[in-house]
């Protein structure tokens, strides 16, 4: 017999100042992965170009194909897919 587990979610933390665990942050979402895809939901803070870059670069390292943002607006959901 035998046993595995998988991670298959986490939670993003991000900002100027951050480099490490307990480090300010000014952006956090959750990610979820099935596959070789991300799910980003519930962000909430600070966004930039910079960040969405460096998230990219992230996912993509960790062998990700796609990365899928979740955005509530304006009582809408808004999805974007990117590939990696």
């Amino acid at each position: 017999m035998g046993c595995n587990f998988e991670a298959v979610a986490g939670v993003i933390r991000a900002g100027k100042d951050f480099e490490k665990f307990g480090d300010d942050f000014e952006f956090s979402a959750t990610a979820v992965i099935l596959d070789r895809e991300v799910y980003i939901k519930g962000a909430s803070g600070k966004f930039s170009k910079r960040l969405f870059d460096e998230l990219k670069v992230m996912f993509k390292n960790m062998g990700m194909l796609e990365v899928h943002w979740e955005r509530v607006k304006e009582n809408r959901i808004k999805t974007l897919v990117v590939k990696l």
